[in-house]
C-alpha cells in the first residue's frame, strides 16, 4: 500500500472495523476498540530523523501486538503516530485489562523521546466498546 497515501489504509481499516462489528452483531459477542496515540512523536522523528522514527513504529507496533495476543485481535497503523486495536469478541472489562499492560511495554522498549513529559516515549489509549444488549433490557 505504499505509494498510495492514507486514503486505502482508512479504507482498509474501516472495512474490517465494519466486518467484525457486523459479526459481534450477528453472534451477540462484544466488540472493542483501542485508538493509540504515541506522545510526541513528532518530537522523536524531528530529533532521530524519519529511519529511527520508523524503526520506532514497528518497534511499537511489535509491543501492541503482544497486548493484543490472541489470533483474531488486530494491530493496524491508522496513520502518521496512531495506531488502531480491534478486539473481536472481547468485553470493555478485558479491554481494559489488555490496555493496562500496553504502556509499561513501549517503557520497556526504552525509546528515548525528551520532552516535558519524560524522557522516553509514551502512549495514550482510548477505548470504545460494543457490547450486544441483553434480551428484554432498555434499549
Amino acid at each position: 500500500m505504499q505509494g498510495r497515501g492514507p486514503g486505502l489504509r482508512y479504507l482498509l481499516l474501516f472495512s474490517i472495523g465494519f466486518l467484525c462489528l457486523d459479526r459481534a452483531m450477528r453472534t451477540h459477542h462484544p466488540l472493542s476498540l483501542m485508538m493509540i496515540d504515541l506522545d510526541y512523536f513528532k518530537n522523536l522523528n524531528d530529533a532521530c530523523g524519519h529511519p529511527c522514527g520508523d524503526r520506532c513504529l514497528v518497534d511499537v507496533a511489535a509491543a501492541l501486538r503482544g497486548g493484543a495476543a490472541r489470533r483474531v485481535d488486530l494491530v493496524a497503523r491508522n496513520g502518521g503516530e496512531e495506531f488502531a486495536v480491534i478486539l473481536p469478541a472481547t468485553s470493555r472489562e478485558d479491554t481494559e485489562a489488555v490496555a493496562a499492560q500496553i504502556p509499561e511495554a513501549v517503557r520497556a522498549l526504552k525509546i528515548r523521546n525528551e520532552t516535558q513529559i519524560g524522557g522516553f516515549l509514551s502512549i495514550r489509549i482510548g477505548i470504545a466498546s460494543y457490547a450486544f444488549p441483553e434480551a428484554g433490557g432498555a434499549d
